[in-house]
């Protein structure tokens, strides 16, 4: 969402009519209209948080490097394809969501300390909110414990 966001206010805040009509959609008052500044400059920091062709290559390339936790096997072979779909669609969140619940199956063994680690950083970068690591750190020390 938020790299669709960049890419849209991009866009609009190129456009001279974009910037010449923004006043005309915030209240006639002097204060409403004193806000027609901020609001271009919070877009343009917007537009500019998520450089398209820079940021996505770089998650999609750290995403394909948790392929090793699919190991050679049935169950994995699904996972695997749906991970692989995923990456070749530019859909990075849902082939990250596939790794975690895979490595959440009963099954599947607990995510090493390192997996862990780039699977929370992923995490931060895309600013995603979820359990995921939460409950592998959970699984992991549950194995060790039995």
């Amino acid at each position: 969402m938020r790299a669709y966001l960049a890419w849209e206010f991009r866009a609009l805040i190129r456009e001279p009519r974009f910037v010449d009509a923004l006043a005309g959609h915030l209240l006639p008052d002097a204060a409403s209209q004193a806000r027609v500044p901020i609001v271009l400059q919070r877009m343009g920091e917007i537009a500019d948080t998520r450089n398209l062709h820079g940021y996505w290559p770089e998650l999609a390339a750290e995403i394909e490097g948790l392929r090793s936790v699919f190991p050679p096997s049935e169950q994995s072979a699904v996972a695997t394809r749906w991970f692989d779909e995923f990456l070749r669609e530019n859909e990075l969140e849902l082939a990250l969501h596939v790794v975690c619940d895979f490595l959440l199956e009963p099954e599947a063994p607990a995510a090493s300390q390192q997996v862990q680690s780039v699977i929370e950083q992923l995490h931060t970068k895309m600013e995603i909110v979820d359990d995921c690591v939460a409950r592998l750190r959970i699984k992991a020390a549950q194995q060790l414990n039995s």
